[in-house]
Order: structure tokens, then C-alpha cells, then sequence
């Protein structure tokens, strides 16, 4: 990687040298079963540590059968001893709600590009939000790809929000979730803005999603990205070391479709995946969070011109020095620290609640 063309942070490198440490092979590609348990292995150290907040199991029926979700309960946060002191609760953005006010519920879709992931792999970032945000959280384990394809997964989260509005009838609804997370939640919001629970779901947090950017306009934007940071164009080759550290090459990314989409026809003109051609109006308020040497970061930037253009109220966060995925390693970033503080900022403007303050505010 050359760092004449891409400028990681300090944190990210030392997250990066983290990573190669257990030496397990790329997870790129190979038999789903081997990628996934390749995942939850590469994903354990940086779970360690952060508040401690309840969850349980449970399960939501769905048209095709109960999936299993966890809900995070941050009513009793204390800290575990020894891993890390990067919480966003350290930092004070533990929230206050009104009196008698119906505390939030966020949906966290987990990311995985639909093929790998879990709750389990997204439990460190999971906990840190509900600790943050003083909501319940419920992250939804979705059946993964090849053992689903699409629209499955849609349907499923569809399925999960629809559950929850009808269990808790005064609880306002959040859609969260990173990279194919932030897809689907997106697409989820779409799916039911026809229907009475659009009504219910007060916000959006979409982290470092795919919104259907056509590969030449994702090629332009990114350069001019770099350009107007100051950087020289992001070439190939420094960007091809960094997707493959992080498993978003060019080829995974077509590998991982193929398992849960039927062609590349399928994913670039379905409305809940090629979101930037889907009617939007009427969208909730949206957080997008994104860094600057991810290869999806064109898609949030053009994402939130189009909201703007929809009259949706949207905030665009760009982290300069992370990659993607850079929120699950919380326990070293202070990048990811900084993101899920601002998320409970943005949320707690949206819902009308306090004591929160942004990391830039203290």
C-alpha cells in the first residue's frame, strides 16, 4: 500500500497490523460455512471489551419462518474490565430520556454482504450503540446468503420491523446498520413506506452502504473525492491493497452477490438495492457515516445528494483516514468511537431527547 496515495490514520494501520495478527486466510472467498466461521474468528479479539449491556435471544416470525435477533437492553451499562476505553459512554453520550417518554428501538441489520456476519461478529459496535443511545436495540440475524437469496433478506427485515411495530405500539423505530446493513435498512424504510408502520420509523443510520452507484460514476466520484481532499486520485493499485485487507475487491464483491443475488442485472434494477433510481420522498431523517478510503464512499456521497434533492432531511459524515468496516474495530479507533457519539447526537435531535453530547463538544 502506498501511503503517498492513501493517507490511513494512525489507528487504522495499527488496526490493520490487529487484523493480520491471527494469520487466518483471506475470507474472500471459498465455501460460505469456511467464510462465515472465517469471519467470527477474524471478528473475536475486537468484541472484547465495551459496556456491558444485556441481551437476550429471541425470535421474530417472518413469511419464511422465525429468525433469530438479540435484544440489546441498556437500562444497566458498567464497564468490563481490561479492553479498551474508547466507549461513546465514557464519553458521555449515555442519553435522557423525558418523562414518560417511550424509549427508541433501533433495528440493526448487520453487515456481511449478505454472506457472512451475525450479531455475534457486530456485538462490540452493537453494544457500544445501545450504551450510547440509551435505546433498545434488536439485531436481527437474517438468514444468510446462499441459504437465501434474493429478496429473502428483504423480506425477512421487512417481516421483523413489521413484528416490532405491532409489539410495541408506542415505541418510535430506528433502521440501522453497515454496509449491506445500511442497504437493507434503506431498502426496509422503502419496502414499508406504503403501509401504516412507515408512520413508526422516526430515522435512518446507514454506515458505509451500497445504494446502486453504476461503476463509472463510483470510479469518477471517487477520484474526485480524493482530489478534494488534497490527496493525488486514489490509483489501483494503493486502493486494491486496501480492499483486499479488508475483503472489497472488485472480486469478492462480485463473488458475495452471486451467492445471494441471481445476476448483476437483479441487484442493479431492484428497488430496495438500486436505491439511488427508487422514489425516496418522504424518508425519514438519515445519518450516513462513511470513510474516506472506502470504495463505497461515492455511494453515500451521492446517496445524500439525492436525498437532499427529495427534500429528505440528511447528514453526511465522512471520516477521513478509515476503511470500511471500520466500526467493528471500536476497541482501537477513536474514529469509531467518534461515529457511534455523533449517531446518538443525531438521534437524540430527531427524537426530541438529552443529555447527549457529540465527542467534538467535549
Amino acid at each position: 500500500m502506498s501511503s503517498s496515495d492513501v493517507r490511513l490514520s494512525a489507528s487504522t494501520r495499527a488496526a490493520l497490523a490487529q487484523d493480520a495478527r491471527p494469520a487466518l486466510p483471506h475470507h474472500g472467498h471459498g465455501e460460505p460455512a469456511a467464510m462465515q466461521a472465517r469471519y467470527e474468528a477474524e471478528h473475536r479479539w475486537w468484541n472484547e471489551g465495551g459496556p456491558q449491556v444485556a441481551w437476550r435471544a429471541d425470535t421474530l416470525p417472518t413469511r419464511h419462518g422465525p429468525v433469530p435477533v438479540r435484544v440489546y437492553s441498556s437500562g444497566q451499562v458498567a464497564r468490563l474490565a481490561g479492553c479498551g476505553s474508547l466507549s461513546a459512554t465514557e464519553l458521555g453520550t449515555t442519553a435522557q430520556f423525558p418523562a414518560g417518554a417511550a424509549r427508541p428501538i433501533i433495528v440493526y441489520l448487520h453487515g456481511g454482504s449478505y454472506c457472512v456476519g451475525s450479531s455475534a461478529t457486530h456485538d462490540r459496535l452493537i453494544r457500544e450503540l445501545a450504551a450510547a443511545t440509551g435505546a433498545a436495540v434488536v439485531s436481527v440475524d437474517y438468514t444468510l446468503a446462499p441459504g437465501a437469496r434474493y429478496p429473502r433478506i428483504s423480506e425477512e427485515c421487512e417481516d421483523t420491523v413489521i413484528e416490532l411495530a405491532r409489539r410495541f405500539p408506542n415505541c418510535p423505530i430506528v433502521l440501522a446498520g453497515d454496509s449491506c446493513g445500511a442497504t437493507l435498512s434503506l431498502g426496509t424504510w422503502w419496502r414499508l413506506a406504503r403501509g401504516p408502520v412507515a408512520e413508526r420509523i422516526a430515522a435512518l443510520v446507514l454506515y458505509y452502504g451500497e445504494y446502486g452507484l453504476p461503476a463509472p460514476p463510483a470510479a469518477n466520484a471517487a477520484t474526485a473525492a480524493c482530489e478534494s481532499l488534497g490527496k493525488p486520485a486514489c490509483n489501483t493499485d494503493a486502493m486494491s491493497d486496501i480492499d483486499t485487507a479488508d475483503g472489497m475487491s472488485p472480486a469478492d464483491r462480485a463473488y458475495y452477490d452471486s451467492l445471494y443475488f441471481s445476476s448483476p442485472t437483479e441487484r442493479a434494477t431492484a428497488p430496495d438495492t438500486a436505491l439511488l433510481r427508487t422514489e425516496l420522498r418522504g424518508c425519514p431523517p438519515v445519518l450516513l457515516a462513511v470513510g474516506e478510503c472506502d470504495p463505497l464512499l461515492a455511494d453515500s456521497q451521492a446517496l445524500a445528494t439525492y436525498l437532499e434533492a427529495s427534500e429528505v432531511r440528511v447528514r453526511l459524515e465522512v471520516i477521513p483516514g478509515v476503511m470500511h468496516a471500520f466500526l467493528q474495530r471500536v476497541r482501537l479507533l477513536p474514529e469509531a468511537a467518534r461515529v457511534i457519539a455523533d449517531t446518538a447526537v443525531f438521534l437524540a435531535g430527531v427524537l426530541g431527547y438529552s443529555g447527549v453530547h457529540a465527542l467534538s463538544d467535549r
